[in-house]
């Protein structure tokens, strides 16, 4: 299998941003999505409370992708201790467990995505002079 690019940046498009849609620049879209409330998907994925913390993970992202790192892990930690208020131990727990795990791919800005959305590297071949 062709090794995945870990250079691109997946941008959401305008249509799936709420709120203000004119967004300047790169940065003021990570102000944004630091913000993004997924409460929806949150509420949506209460079956998943037994499965590990990357299982979570990825059914969010399967749903929102690119998360801001700290969103995604208030999200799974949502699902996992629904009605508790997060603990700085808990976040870097989750952060860790999901950023060791091979299924995602940190992107730029400190947003996460999942390998499978990320476009197959070119294969590259070295061409000989004669």
């Amino acid at each position: 299998m062709p090794k995945r690019s870990t250079k691109n940046f997946v941008v959401p498009t305008e249509q799936e941003f709420e709120g203000n849609n004119e967004f300047a620049t790169f940065e003021e879209r990570i102000e944004f999505e630091k913000k993004r409330d997924i409460s929806p998907v949150v509420k949506e994925l209460a079956g998943f409370k037994n499965k590990s913390f990357a299982d979570v993970g990825n059914a969010i992202l399967k749903k929102i992708y690119p998360l801001y790192w700290k969103v995604l892990a208030q999200g799974i930690f949502d699902i996992k201790y629904p009605g508790l208020i997060p603990t700085a131990d808990k976040l870097s727990e989750i952060y860790t467990n999901f950023s060791l795990d091979g299924r995602f791919q940190f992107q730029k800005g400190h947003m996460w995505t999942l390998t499978i959305y990320l476009p197959q590297e070119a294969k590259r071949v070295k061409k000989s002079k004669k």
